[in-house]
């Protein structure tokens, strides 16, 4: 099955146009998260993209950029939010007195109710008197329910802080030591001390339960309890999955560890995803686990936990391995780090994110056939310097010789150069596959064949490798002018508005910004939350490791299914570079 994708940059600019005050946008609502204030609107069925904003004034891209998960999918019952510091002078927020009150309306602010919550504990979690709720919300006293919008003093504490890069969360306390257990239920818990919302389970290796998505709020304010009784009616009545993340966080080790950072960025990624999609997304559990490779500590974790569906695991090897040996014989791993890994040719539990290198190579080879039937292939060797895709080469010798075809080699010292290319017959057309990805043997190579290319236009072409994708500057500019074309596992044009959206909704959920990495790891959390949900969407709540329905995110595409050898992801990106700043990215 072959998805085509084309994504292309946008230019539009990002200021708003200002509407008459006769729009329908005039009579959002607005709400404060987090100390900040949004407009907010509910997505109503046969609602798309471009009718809500034509219906408020504003522009598509004013809501991808604020609304990341809408230029994927927009689903009824979902919620928009427009920052009113952005958007103060396109829509009017409904004042307290459209809404009946007697107050002016820069004196109080809006607030959901969330799952679990009572009048006096938003109050205290507000630092609010209960009684100046109950006056600006008549009839209150008898009780609030979750999704209810209600009224509350302006003046209030600020709510619980967004945690910075080097923790996912502060109010997060190790179980035990070194096997550690923390949990992200949602919900806001009603007592203003979050450290005493965690309640133990089980031991000795303490468990807490937890519910099924972070709300709208930041990850400190998804801490809640859950009754152990729900979760294990749950399991019984088999209307819900339990999942669990098993990461090397070092929440509270060396902060500048760079697994550890890794590993956070993923959970934060993750955790974003999980909110954006939460409106179509199925009841389940979550449960985090902040983990080594170590596997007695692993052992300790999992042990007795067979009732997971699922465990999705970023770390090494050793991790895996330790991870399939703990986990339970019905239990899913979704295996991100290991690109190595094989067990699950032999073992359907093992779900191998990255694509084999068999696949990898025939879906690469497959379209370097097709896009250049006709083109004379020429491999291109560099004397002393690096020639680490010589696997790779060998391996489209092979294709190639099995259409007849006997590929060209020039082999040359320092940088190639004009002479080294007198042997070639420009009416013929030549399709260039360096022995690298590594950019100082793409600088070597790069002004000659450009050159080459705009002498001969339309004869010239190149395949390379996903270590391209990391190019900035004049190396990414070549690659445009080259045309050229490359394989990977992943993509996410830096510039694109979607990655831009994205980069722009993280650093406002978390204070920070993203790590600067390739692959992006809170990217890759973020459309691991999609597959889940889009998965768990499917089975009706249940994971299924061998569904076959293929899942696009920002930068990675899921496609599982099982074969005669096990799930392993079937997923190649084939990206070219277009003359100018676009791309073409087919996802194979």
């Amino acid at each position: 099955m072959t998805m085509k994708l084309y994504l292309r940059r946008a230019v539009a600019a990002m200021t708003a146009v200002a509407i008459s005050l006769g729009c329908p946008a005039a009579s959002l609502p607005a709400k404060t998260i987090n100390g900040k204030s949004y407009y907010y609107y509910a997505v109503k069925k046969g609602d798309t993209v471009l009718s809500i904003a034509r219906a408020l004034g504003v522009t598509r891209d004013d809501i991808i950029k604020h609304n990341p998960s809408a230029a994927d999918i927009l689903r009824a019952g979902a919620s928009l939010y427009f920052p009113v510091d952005v958007f103060k002078d396109i829509i009017s927020v409904q004042n307290a007195l459209s809404q009946g009150a007697t107050a002016d309306a820069g004196s109080i602010e809006f607030y959901t109710v969330q799952r679990g919550e009572t009048l006096f504990g938003i109050s205290h979690r507000l630092g609010v008197d209960p009684q100046a709720i109950i006056a600006l919300n008549p009839g209150i006293d008898k009780g609030v329910k979750a999704g209810q919008t209600i009224k509350v003093p302006a003046a209030t504490g600020q709510l619980t802080p967004i945690p910075d890069e080097a923790s996912l969360d502060r109010t997060l306390r190790p179980v035990n030591t070194p096997a550690k257990e923390y949990s992200l239920p949602s919900g806001i818990p009603a007592d203003s001390t979050l450290n005493r919302s965690l309640r133990p389970v089980s031991g000795p290796v303490k468990e807490y339960s937890v519910g099924s998505v972070p709300d709208d709020a930041s990850l400190d304010r998804t801490l809640r309890p859950v009754s152990p009784t729900l979760a294990e009616s749950a399991r019984t009545e088999q209307t819900a999955s339990s999942v669990a993340l098993l990461l090397p966080l070092n929440l509270y080790g060396d902060p500048k560890d760079k697994n550890a950072r890794s590993a956070t960025e993923f959970a934060k990624g993750f955790l974003l995803g999980l909110k954006q999609y939460e409106p179509q997304s199925p009841r389940f559990s979550l449960y985090i686990y902040d983990s080594t490779s170590d596997p007695d500590t692993i052992s300790a974790l999992l042990g007795g936990r067979s009732d997971l569906d699922l465990i999705i695991t970023a770390d090494n090897q050793a991790a895996l391995s330790a991870t399939l040996a703990a986990a339970g014989k019905n239990t899913y791993v979704l295996n991100l780090g290991a690109v190595q890994d094989t067990s699950w040719v032999n073992d359907s539990r093992s779900m191998q994110f990255n694509a084999p290198h068999d696949v990898l190579y025939g879906k690469a080879a497959d379209a370097l056939l097709e896009r250049y039937a006709g083109y004379t292939p020429v491999m291109l060797i560099s004397k002393g310097g690096r020639s680490e895709k010589l696997p790779f080469t060998d391996y489209l010798r092979r294709r190639y010789a099995a259409l007849g075809i006997e590929p060209r080699d020039i082999s040359f010292d320092g940088n190639l150069s004009k002479s080294n290319l007198d042997g070639l017959d420009m009416s013929e057309r030549y399709v260039f596959i360096p022995a690298s990805g590594a950019l100082t043997e793409f600088n070597k190579i790069s002004r000659t064949l450009r050159n080459l290319a705009n002498e001969n236009p339309g004869q010239i072409a190149l395949f390379g490798y996903p270590d391209w994708t990391t190019f900035r500057g004049d190396a990414l500019e070549n690659l445009h002018s080259l045309g050229a074309s490359i394989y990977s596992r992943f993509y996410a044009d830096p510039d694109s508005y979607a990655t831009r959206a994205f980069a722009a909704a993280f650093e406002q959920e978390y204070g920070s910004a993203m790590l600067e990495q390739v692959p992006s790891q809170a990217m890759l959390g973020y459309d691991t939350a999609r597959y889940l949900i889009e998965n768990l969407s499917e089975g009706r709540g249940k994971f299924d490791g061998a569904s076959s329905t293929p899942v696009s995110g920002l930068q990675s595409t899921f496609h599982f299914g099982s074969d005669s050898e096990g799930p392993a992801n079937k997923a190649v990106y084939i990206i070219t570079f277009l003359p100018g700043s676009d791309v073409d990215v087919e996802v194979r």
